[in-house]
């Protein structure tokens, strides 16, 4: 078992070490996401400011304005999408890698009981093998074999 158990929590560290990694990537993901989002708010900040200031050319632009309005109301609904769906991988990624943590912990208390019960076992042994010594030492002394 210990050497199995042994695999068995270096494999998990391994795995542990992946699924952080793993978050790390979410987490990047859902902060690039929300400048993103920023980003489309400013611009639609800066159109309607412009489209607020009449000037003579104001009637030229004023289509184009609205257009791109529309094409970041768009992107900021599939930001807003997409910011969901990472949000919602990243709370599995975070609830697999507190999974994985737990069997890491398990696999380490385990393996540590198993060479605490090999010690056990070999200290038992020695003992045994001691006292056993002994007893025969005792019982055919030199002196009692002539």
């Amino acid at each position: 078992m210990s050497a199995r158990g042994e695999g068995q929590a270096k494999r998990l560290a391994r795995l542990l070490k992946v699924q952080n990694q793993k978050r790390s990537v979410e987490e990047w993901r859902l902060a690039h996401l929300k400048d993103e989002h920023a980003r489309i708010d400013a611009q639609d900040v800066a159109i309607i400011d412009a489209l607020n200031h009449e000037g003579a050319l104001h009637g030229l632009f004023l289509e184009g304005k609205v257009n791109a309005l529309k094409r970041n109301d768009v992107e900021r609904k599939k930001n807003v999408a997409e910011q969901t769906r990472v949000e919602q991988l990243l709370v599995e990624a975070r609830r697999l890698e507190k999974g994985v943590e737990k069997a890491r912990d398990k696999a380490k208390l385990a393996e540590r009981e198993s060479h605490a019960k090999r010690d056990l076992d070999e200290t038992v042994d020695r003992v045994a093998s001691a006292g056993f010594q002994a007893e025969i030492r005792a019982r055919f002394k030199p002196s009692s074999l002539e």
